[in-house]
């Protein structure tokens, strides 16, 4: 009876291996990120506004996936991915300057990107035969890597009929951790980027894969008190070949 339980088991083992695959993804695609920001009611001064808009980057990688079955698999990876925003800022105020008021508006747009190296863990459902569909999810955890900013500034300033424009641009560095004395630049707080990712796809004929992918950060960019709670937000576009190892 023992030797027949055994054979049983070994089988059962024998089949179960036979049924796993391990397999690594190539990877690269566009992001479209943003930032979730907490509502303040802080606002410089009189004639501020704010708006705060996506901007595009890219990534580039690969995936190991493990298949436990045919159906499910775990997926750890390791891509390099820019996340940030797009911020536009308007303001207006008018002075007066002996008798004449002087009105002056001043927009500017700055495109921050962050570059991270990040490390999602996902587990992977699948559907189909030869084409299939998937969704998976998981958590992720990011290391900043350094980024760059851009800014272009217009100024306009107007009294009667008479009006000037300046106009000024630039760029910039961005880097994680604590900002030196008298340091120029850009610093973020928190070079760590804790979060989730959840999305879904399609394995055409065993040979590329389409996915979308959506990234919910969980960490805030920033320690400061004087700074509202800040978060990532990222949307994947992917393509990748599967390329089968055993």
């Amino acid at each position: 009876m023992k030797k027949y339980l055994l054979a049983l088991f070994i089988a059962i083992i024998s089949i179960n291996v036979s049924a796993q695959t391990l397999s690594v993804i190539p990877k690269i695609g566009i992001t479209v990120s943003t930032i979730s920001m907490e509502e303040t009611d802080n606002v410089p001064f009189p004639g501020f506004e704010d708006e705060i808009k996506s901007k595009i980057g890219f990534t580039i990688g690969a995936a190991l996936n493990y298949s436990i079955n045919d159906r499910i698999s775990i997926q750890p990876e390791l891509n390099f991915i820019q996340k940030g925003y797009t911020e536009k800022s308007t303001s207006t105020w008018t002075e007066d300057d002996d008798g004449r008021f002087i009105t002056t508006v001043t927009t500017s747009t700055t495109k921050n990107t962050l570059n991270y190296l990040e490390i999602p863990t996902l587990v992977k459902i699948s559907f189909g035969g030869d084409t299939k569909f998937y969704v998976l999810a998981g958590p992720s955890f990011g290391i900043g890597l350094g980024g760059k900013y851009t800014y272009d500034s217009k100024i306009t300033e107007s009294y009667d009929d008479v009006s000037d424009t300046f106009k000024s641009s630039g760029k910039g560095n961005i880097k994680f951790g604590d900002r030196p004395e008298n340091a120029e630049g850009m610093y973020i707080d928190n070079r760590l980027d804790f979060g989730l990712q959840l999305g879904g796809g399609i394995l055409i004929a065993r040979k590329i894969l389409i996915e979308a992918r959506y990234g919910l950060g969980l960490s805030n960019l920033y320690d400061s008190e004087n700074n509202p709670e800040t978060k990532n937000r990222v949307f994947q576009l992917t393509a990748g070949i599967p390329l089968t190892l055993r």
